[in-house]
């Protein structure tokens, strides 16, 4: 297992690989304090995770904090329709999966029905590169099965969905390769992640899917559909062109 080295080791790594002496929106004593190894703030951690364009839930992880619910996804069952999704968008153009995002946005946000629930045995993760990895995609409702799937569709990393709890308990061992297919899904830069993950920089000539980009912006906003919601969005871009599927359904939001 590569062990977690700690937060501040982290944010130094990436520090270093942005060339950052101070970020922006941090104070120079909470910086020193948070190298040193204190616990940040809620508030640090936002401008954190502003100041190095990463989400707030991802840097929590990366602190090792945990994530409050109203920043998990809505319905952790939506999982499924995300990743039937992204595969209707399997040969799509990046204008394409754009119209899919305004189609996301435009619906209604439902309140959470239920409290998140708690996490088996087997997903209570020893910190770890593997555990962040995997966080990170439990962030964007991507678990086990949903993970492996849409990492298959979107970069050429194809592993078993048992691995990623592997993954998680440190059974299995991140490869460069890996983090870089992750960083993409994610919507990371792969050089920030393989910096933080303590790992050389990948090979850029890596096959991707041409709306890598898009696809990981889409996943993101996904997580805040019900299950029903997103599985309505792949239910229509299967029986559809993609472009009369978006329009259809944006003009019954608008009726």
């Amino acid at each position: 297992m590569i062990e977690y080295p700690g937060f501040g080791v982290v944010l130094r790594r990436l520090m270093e690989h942005r060339g950052l002496s101070e970020p922006a929106g941090v104070t120079a004593e909470e910086l020193r304090e948070v190298l040193d190894g204190a616990t940040p703030s809620r508030p640090l951690i936002e401008a954190l995770a502003a100041a190095f364009d990463l989400r707030v839930p991802d840097m929590l992880v990366l602190a090792q904090l945990p994530v409050p619910e109203e920043l998990t996804p809505l319905d952790p069952n939506a999982g499924g329709g995300v990743r039937d999704t992204l595969y209707r968008l399997a040969k799509a153009r990046p204008r394409q999966v754009r119209r899919v995002i305004r189609l996301v946005r435009s619906l209604p946000q439902q309140p959470r029905t239920e409290p998140t629930p708690p996490r088996h045995p087997y997903e209570q993760y020893e910190p770890s590169i593997g555990a962040v990895l995997v966080l990170m995609l439990e962030n964007r409702n991507l678990r086990t099965l949903h993970a492996a799937m849409a990492l298959a569709m979107t970069t050429p990393l194809y592993l078993s969905a048992a691995t990623y709890p592997s993954l998680g308990r440190g059974q299995a061992q991140p490869r460069p390769e890996w983090v870089r297919d992750i960083a993409i899904l994610l919507g990371i830069p792969p050089g920030d992640l393989a910096a933080i993950a303590g790992m050389a920089q990948p090979p850029e000539d890596r096959w991707r899917h041409p709306a890598a980009a898009e696809i990981a912006e889409l996943v993101w906003e996904m997580r805040r559909l019900t299950a029903d919601q997103a599985a309505m969005i792949a239910t229509k871009l299967r029986y559809r062109s993609l472009r009369a599927a978006c329009w259809a359904l944006l003009r019954s939001r608008r009726a």
